[in-house]
């Protein structure tokens, strides 16, 4: 039986070696997204980011975004995979990517250039399609596993967490 399983948690908590474990049971393909990650998964694994996402060269110069789509292309492949287990870590940087990828179309570096909240709304879209993808591939038969950093003064019971209010109105 496949699933879709999602790890979130502080740094150092263990989200990573529960999906490196992934291995253990069968076939499996990763894709890393933050390049710190890799050099715990080793040979096989596939680094998908934003090399060329550089503010400080300006816009033209610097925000050349290809991981979103390099991403999209890798998981696409799984399909026809024979990888039992499909790894993404940490899906926390696959949501920079789509940022970065919508940003770009709109030749600005932060989403909060935009007027009306397209600059969070955008990238929010893009993600939507990926977890579709991530749903293809466990009606395939594959199990896809994917690591979230969680906001850790939150996690911690050290912060507050944001007010927000239900559909009627009321701050909950």
């Amino acid at each position: 039986m496949s699933h879709l399983i999602g790890l979130v948690g502080v740094p150092g908590s263990g989200k990573s070696h529960m999906a490196r474990s992934a291995r253990d049971c069968g076939p499996t393909a990763v894709a890393i997204t933050y390049p710190k990650e890799l050099s715990f998964y080793g040979p096989g694994s596939t680094l998908v980011w934003d090399d060329e996402w550089r503010p400080h060269l300006g816009a033209g110069k610097g925000n050349k975004a290809t991981g979103w789509l390099s991403l999209l292309r890798w998981t696409e492949a799984q399909q026809k995979g024979d990888a039992k287990f499909v790894v993404y870590d940490t899906g926390t940087e696959a949501t920079k990517l789509a940022e970065h990828e919508y940003l770009k179309l709109q030749n600005v570096f932060a989403p909060g250039e935009l007027d009306y909240g397209r600059g969070y709304t955008g990238p929010e879209s893009l993600i939507w399609g990926l977890v579709t993808e991530w749903r293809r591939l466990v009606v395939s038969g594959k199990t896809v596993i994917v690591t979230f950093h969680g906001a850790m003064k939150e996690m911690e019971g050290g912060g507050t967490p944001r007010k927000v209010r239900n559909m009627s109105g009321e701050e909950e």
